[in-house]
């Protein structure tokens, strides 16, 4: 994991990049993929798909998502965690 953080910092936000990434549904590149998508440019409904998705694989509270939800002003991971 601690990798896969370190890759996301070094990449920066790459919103097209995360999309590819997630589309793959393997489980390292839907973590980097949350590293690096761009909060800004992510819908509520996108946001959503997300938390599902890193729900169902049971890394919501460990990827550190730290995007904000667009229009909610909390972070992805507190609703991932139910809080």
């Amino acid at each position: 994991m601690r990798d896969i953080k370190a890759l996301g910092k070094k990449l920066g936000h790459n919103h097209k990049l995360a999309r590819a990434l997630w589309g793959t549904g393997v489980y390292e590149a839907r973590v980097l993929s949350s590293f690096i998508a761009d909060p800004a440019r992510l819908t509520p409904a996108q946001m959503d798909l997300m938390v599902q998705g890193l729900r169902q694989l049971g890394i919501a509270r460990r990827a550190e998502f730290h995007a904000t939800c667009v229009g909610q002003g909390r972070r992805v991971e507190q609703q991932a965690a139910g809080v």
